[in-house]
């Protein structure tokens, strides 16, 4: 019972399935603002887990193509610059 309640006042009482006393629902507005909160961080952490797995993705494409360069370089060089290796 909240204090500075009269007697014989009447007191809204929420309970739980199982008959306890529980804290009221929450507002509609609470309700959008946690369900808006939710589909944000939501789709932040989608584009996120998209743009790292994109840079993992680049990272090893750009190093097998410059380990490939670096390969076909050193068949290409000595022919250029009459270098031996």
């Amino acid at each position: 019972m909240p204090s500075g309640v009269r007697g014989g006042a009447h007191i809204d009482i929420w309970t739980d399935a199982r008959d306890r006393i529980a804290r009221a629902p929450s507002s509609m507005s609470v309700i959008w603002q946690r369900a808006l909160a939710v589909g944000l961080f939501t789709a932040m952490g989608a584009v996120l887990a998209v743009l790292v797995t994109r840079l993992g993705v680049h990272r090893s494409v750009e190093r097998r193509r410059l380990e490939q360069w670096t390969r076909d370089w050193a068949l290409t060089e000595p022919g250029w610059t009459r270098r031996t290796a």
